[in-house]
């Protein structure tokens, strides 16, 4: 680019030599050797500027591409920003924020060999005549300066239009995902008002952003052309005084009107890197406030779950009904109701030995929330949880193998049932890092009879135990049937078996399983609850060990099944038993599984 640029800047100066050493003197070989100059110069500055703008490109877009990996491996390899991150969030960093930022290097090709142009210039028209070259060394870095300090206040205003426009997207994202609930409540007009508030703030920002813009380009103008006419006045004195030949006017001239093009050049880039520097803060904002998760490389030695002292935070409409003080008598929950919750919230504690179907009821949801979150090592709490006799947070990042939490929620990805169930969508890349490798490098091959070579088959047990064999047997691809984003093609109970049957074929030492069923009916559930308690203990795979299964849930279904029944309390106290025998002696535990 800067070969290019130089070239441009030579062709004025060219002309002027070519006017004095062939024109002038009207010698023929002077002007076909002229020719020959020009036409090599036009070469290869054509050449300069196909090769640097193609390598530039080249730069911005793997640069862009390399920004959207970091921006999306933040929730993938953080368990604590995947819970709390919006969608639509994520969605903008990831591509406008990303391509806007990466156009720096557009900006550092462009920008940088008009700099140099100008060098190269400015140290021409010094050597040719000190007047002209002062009046241009001058001129220009005051006119660059005026600009630059205009640029200012594009970054800031840029910031605030991506913010903008990520506040937009977010409410996009939320909007979509409870769309069909919009439609059913009525809440279209709502949804719409909702949307078009934070479009309309996305657009004013970036009007504002627009109008700065314009007031850099015109500032720019202005200052290149002042600097123009100083020149040509100048110059034209230099001339009438016969200090000047014809030719060297004319270069001067030539050079002086070329000077518009890399002055406008680093005016507009001044403006685009502004807008790339806010791009870029959001960026660096949102990687550097990711948390610090405590992970290491130990690996689980059995299948074992113990739980020592986890706080349990209460749900506010518990802390409303509450009893008051009465005569100097604190409730245990005061402290929390107050704020203090790390000096008056429940304690929990827990073993669940390995090989052991655990059902596990929890009084007040929230706590319920608290262990899981605390089990999949999210929060400040992992340490209280050991897997296998190792600290939650010093074990290895990637515990597939070893624990498995299914959260209640469902997450269904565009592709097919067996898809959704093995994520086998991709390979992983492994030269990468284990904490940062996430699982979308590579995609499968499929071999011209439609057949993919690297398919994960599904083992029959773990289809019938989760109730998906029913399923596939209404498809008639079966496992190959189209699941659409979401799933959303697919009913609330199809898709909590799609999610159980992932779980269970993961088939890990240790599975977590939060109210798997709550969505399918009664008599299904109590076939799943028992093939699951079977799958899980080794009894329906020959040879298989049993594996550890907490299973928490009020669903009798899977009590009944359990090998033993722990009820969590609000004050952190647990009561042990059987299904059977907690609805015989604890009205709480019946209370707990009516609700």
């Amino acid at each position: 680019m800067t070969l290019w640029q130089v070239c441009e800047a030579f062709v004025p100066i060219a002309i002027g030599i070519i006017v004095d050493v062939a024109i002038v003197p009207l010698d023929g070989r002077a002007m076909l050797l002229s020719l020959l100059g020009i036409a090599a110069l036009f070469t290869v500055l054509s050449l300069g500027y196909r090769f640097g703008a193609r390598l530039a490109n080249t730069a911005l877009h793997e640069e862009a591409h390399a920004l959207r990996v970091e921006v999306a491996e933040v929730p993938l390899a953080s368990g604590a920003v995947a819970s709390r991150s919006n969608a639509g969030e994520i969605l903008s960093l990831s591509s406008a924020d990303a391509d806007v930022t990466a156009q720096v290097f557009r900006q550092i090709a462009g920008g940088g060999s008009a700099i140099i142009g100008l060098v190269a210039v400015s140290v021409y028209l010094l050597v040719t005549d000190v007047m002209v070259g002062l009046v241009v060394l001058v001129g220009v870095p005051l006119s660059l300066l005026l600009v630059a300090l205009a640029s200012r206040s594009i970054s800031r205003h840029s910031t605030a239009q991506q913010e903008a426009i990520g506040l937009a997207s977010r409410r996009a994202g939320d909007i979509l995902a409870g769309l069909r609930v919009l439609s059913a409540g009525g809440g279209e007009r709502w949804a719409s008002a909702h949307y078009r508030e934070a479009s309309q703030r996305a657009g004013r920002a970036g009007v504002v952003t627009a109008e700065r813009s314009g007031r850099l380009e015109a500032i720019g103008a202005l200052g290149t052309a002042l600097v123009l006419a100083l020149v040509l006045v100048v110059a034209g004195q230099r001339v009438l005084s016969g200090d000047l030949a014809i030719g060297t006017l004319i270069s001067v001239v030539g050079v002086a009107v070329f000077f518009q093009e890399p002055v406008r050049t680093i005016t507009d880039m001044i403006g685009a890197f502004a807008r790339s520097h806010g791009a870029a803060r959001r960026i660096a904002d949102f990687l550097t406030a990711v948390p610090a998760e405590a992970t290491g490389d130990e690996v689980p030695d059995t299948a074992g779950l113990r739980i020592t002292g986890l706080a349990l935070a209460t749900s506010p409409e518990h802390d409303a009904g509450a009893p008051a003080e009465r005569d100097g008598q604190v409730p245990w929950d005061a402290g929390l109701r107050r704020g203090d919750a790390s000096a008056r919230s429940p304690r929990l504690n827990l073993e669940v030995p390995p090989g052991r179907f655990l059902g596990l009821v929890v009084d007040d949801p929230a706590q319920a929330e608290t262990i899981l979150r605390a089990v999949d090592g999210l929060g400040d709490q992992a340490a209280t949880v050991l897997i296998g006799g190792h600290p939650r947070s010093r074990l290895v990042p990637r515990l597939a193998d070893h624990l498995v939490v299914a959260p209640h929620r469902v997450d269904l990805f565009a592709g097919t049932v067996r898809s959704n169930i093995t994520l086998h969508h991709q390979t992983p890349d492994r030269s990468r890092p284990a904490a940062y490798r996430p699982q979308i490098t590579r995609p499968a091959q499929i071999t011209a009879d439609g057949r993919d070579p690297g398919r994960v088959d599904i083992d029959p047990a773990v289809l019938a135990a989760s109730g998906v064999a029913e399923i596939i047997g209404h498809f008639a691809d079966g496992l190959e049937h189209r699941v659409d984003e979401g799933g959303r093609n697919l009913s609330g109970g199809q898709r909590q078996r799609l999610a159980l049957a992932r779980a269970l074929h993961a088939d890990p030492e240790m599975l977590v399983l939060h109210e798997p069923t709550s969505a399918v009916d009664a008599v299904t559930e109590f076939q799943i609850a028992q093939d699951v308690k079977s799958l899980r203990s080794g009894s329906a795979t020959a040879g298989a060990a049993p594996r550890t299964t907490v299973v928490v849930t009020s669903s009798p279904a899977f009590l009944a099944v359990a090998d033993s029944v722990v009820q969590v309390h609000r004050d952190g106290t647990t009561t042990t038993g059987t299904h059977h025998s907690l609805l015989e002696t604890s009205d709480a535990y019946q209370t707990a599984v009516a609700r």
